[in-house]
């Protein structure tokens, strides 16, 4: 079901896509290369219950993100297609305890050029997005210990990992700023903000065994940021 959906929404996509490339040759599509910078706030909060309770260290709502991705303009028909990738990491340290996070995302969305400015352009969109988080949970262990001493220790070393689908809904508000008339080449900067819905709950796995009766989860949740980019 959720590998269905996604590959229904890659298709849409690259269908517009590829439309897009087709009516742009009476006026040129921009193309730009970025960056961003931002604040995720998920919800780990069940996840978080479930830890406390097993004397692991908690995990932080609050992450600082970054990644990139490329950004199409279409001015005749009024669309962008953008694709993005987000990264985030974490850990957290309870006595002797440890628990590291960590959340990658792949996204595409398309978006209707609201605003359509030379110099600025206001852009809502929606789209999908696929996330994977692994954690690890770990205990401190004594610089100098050696191999033998660690693996006949009680030391606990756990890794769980787990996959989201998330529709994604935000707004960008980007500025142009000229870098070379003569190439027509731009700078962006934009301030991007939105929200990851999550569509259903995340599997958990050990290893390739999946946990049953996990917790609900939104690794994706609010974002804003900064972004920037240049154009091809």
């Amino acid at each position: 079901m959720k590998t269905t959906f996604l590959l229904f929404i890659l298709s849409i996509f690259f269908s517009i896509n590829l439309e897009a490339q087709k009516d742009s040759t009476n006026e040129n599509v921009q193309s730009l290369i970025f960056f961003n910078l931002g604040v995720q706030l998920t919800d780990y909060e069940n996840l978080n219950l479930l830890l406390s309770e097993n004397s692991y260290s908690t995990i932080n709502n609050t992450n600082f993100s970054f990644g990139g991705g490329q950004l199409n303009l279409v001015p005749k028909m009024r669309i962008a297609l953008m694709e993005n990738i987000f990264y985030y990491e974490q850990t957290s340290t309870s006595q002797t305890i440890n628990t590291k996070l960590t959340g990658t995302g792949l996204g595409f969305g398309i978006g209707y050029i609201l605003l359509n400015k030379p110099k600025l352009k206001l852009i809502p969109y929606g789209g999908a997005a696929v996330n994977w988080i692994n954690l690890n949970m770990f205990n401190t262990i004594p610089n100098g210990t050696t191999l033998s001493n660690y693996l006949i220790s009680s030391t606990n070393n756990y890794q769980i990992k787990g996959t989201s689908y998330l529709f994604d809904l935000g707004i960008i508000g980007s500025s142009f700023i000229s870098i070379d008339k003569e190439t027509n080449d731009k700078m962006m900067i934009d301030f991007k903000a939105g929200y990851y819905i999550p569509i259903t709950n995340a599997e958990l796995a050990f290893q390739k065994t999946k946990l049953s009766e996990t917790p609900k989860i939104n690794p994706g949740g609010f974002y804003v940021g900064l972004t920037f980019g240049f154009s091809q």
